[in-house]
């Protein structure tokens, strides 16, 4: 059960610095009450750390709300997934969706892994522990703030971005769409079809991707699995205003959800148009926490 509740009033945060190794300093706690804590952009609402138990063990998530949530009738809600050893104030800091929600009028749900990583194995005695932990975390928050069903979307960095794949291949009925960043889709290699997992009608998906990102070959070729599986059109390619080697192809998809690719040459594995000192790449051309907002905001669950 949770440890304690949800409220939209002032909270107390738990500023915990991220170590170089992704492991958390000692907790400091700092009054958020809507008024910026430095010369730098706040967030202007509250942001809870809580937990629920998984299998028995605490684990934890942290919940964003903007101002005035309450007010505004059902919302948006965004979860975003750390890839490993990422801590959640790292990931808070980087991707900047607090500052976003405050503009845009969405919740954010920052979920934790389990032993720094995720089990995004979509073959090969993979489990749903985190699918099913997910799940419970959307009801908790559910249960307290005003969450619109239709508007479920999951974003994540590396092995969050292929446990976003994993929570729409085995959670359709929850997300409207995800957005795996610097991260695939890797469905069982042996399958004779292993594009036949991604599910019919599938949440739509916009990802990132960079050039000089290890993994980028990978990535491209678990795009171009998702399309086949979707039965998409073949992706209209074009470039992307803002700086040289900026691309984004896009494509519709026979079960009415769309797939769009956006690829960063110089990058590596990044965040695009995230906060530096972490794993964001403030100098990709991109800012991707905003282009994901943008995509999920014309997006219901069909």
């Amino acid at each position: 059960m949770r440890s304690h509740r949800l409220s939209t009033a002032a909270v107390l945060l738990m500023t915990l610095a991220a170590c170089s190794d992704g492991s958390p300093e000692p907790a400091v706690e700092q009054t958020v009450n809507g008024s910026p804590s430095s010369a730098a952009a706040e967030p202007a609402g509250s942001r809870q750390s809580l937990e629920l138990t998984d299998e028995g063990e605490p684990r934890r998530y942290d919940v964003y709300a903007p101002p005035d949530i309450d007010a505004t009738g059902p919302a948006p809600l965004v979860v975003v997934l750390p890839g490993t050893n990422v801590a959640l104030e790292d990931l808070e800091r980087t991707t900047g969706f607090d500052l976003l929600a405050d503009e845009e009028g969405f919740l954010v749900v920052y979920v934790d892994s389990r032993e720094g990583t995720f089990d995004a194995r979509l073959c090969c005695n993979g489990t749903d522990r985190d699918v099913a932990f997910v799940q419970a975390v959307i009801a908790d928050v559910a249960a307290e703030l005003p969450v619109d069903p239709t508007r479920v979307y999951a974003a994540g960095f590396s092995a969050g971005a292929a446990m976003s794949y994993k929570l729409a291949v085995s959670a359709p009925e929850t997300f409207a769409a995800v957005a795996p960043v610097s991260g695939g889709f890797y469905p069982d290699p042996g399958a004779p079809a292993p594009e036949a997992i991604v599910p019919d009608p599938a949440p739509s998906v916009i990802t990132f991707a960079g050039g000089a990102d290890p993994d980028f070959d990978d990535i491209l070729a678990g795009t171009q699995l998702w399309r086949l599986g979707a039965g998409c059109d073949s992706p209209t390619e074009s470039s992307v205003p803002g700086g040289e080697g900026l691309a984004v192809s896009a494509a519709e998809c026979a079960d009415g959800s769309t797939v769009a690719v956006y690829t960063v040459q110089d990058m590596g594995h990044a965040w695009p148009g995230g906060a530096d000192g972490g794993f964001g790449d403030p100098d990709a051309g991109l800012d991707a926490t905003r282009l994901i907002w943008d995509f999920f905001s014309t997006l219901r669950r069909r």
